[in-house]
């Protein structure tokens, strides 16, 4: 069963899904838009680099109700299990993840959630085993 993301926030926030670190490593990512037919959903594709220990999210907006996705499409060298979470944001950070996986590299979708319309995220984490920067690239499809 899927959860709202907002409702799922105050849960998550609740039993300590909230991200949040002290060492938490900051680039500039780059997203490329693909708007698929009017009725259909955009694709959005978020490269960064994850430093040790790090954490590193992108916002976008939703302004239908319906569901996003989102999917590790591209990690490394080496290929490593990362966090992978989605969340709601404001208008700045953090982004406050709703829920959250262990990732591998994978062609098919890796986190999945219901949302109403509004400012929401995708957020890439180390999980102890980053030992250099490390490039990724998350696709993510939303209304």
């Amino acid at each position: 069963m899927r959860m709202r993301l907002k409702t799922s926030v105050i849960v998550a926030l609740l039993v300590g899904l909230s991200a949040s670190c002290s060492n938490q490593t900051t680039t500039s990512p780059t997203t490329s838009l693909t708007t698929a037919a009017a009725t259909g959903p955009t694709a959005e594709s978020f490269s960064s680099v994850l430093g040790i220990r790090g954490a590193t999210s992108h916002a976008f907006n939703v302004t239908t109700a319906g569901t996003i996705t989102a999917t590790l499409t591209s990690v490394g060298p080496p290929a490593l299990t990362v966090g992978l979470g989605l969340g709601i944001t404001g208008a700045g950070p953090p982004c406050s993840l709703a829920t959250s996986i262990n990732a591998s590299l994978g062609s098919s979708t890796q986190v999945v959630g219901s949302v109403d319309p509004g400012r929401y995220c995708v957020q890439v984490f180390d999980l102890g085993t980053v030992t250099d920067p490390l490039a990724f690239v998350v696709t993510i499809q939303h209304p």
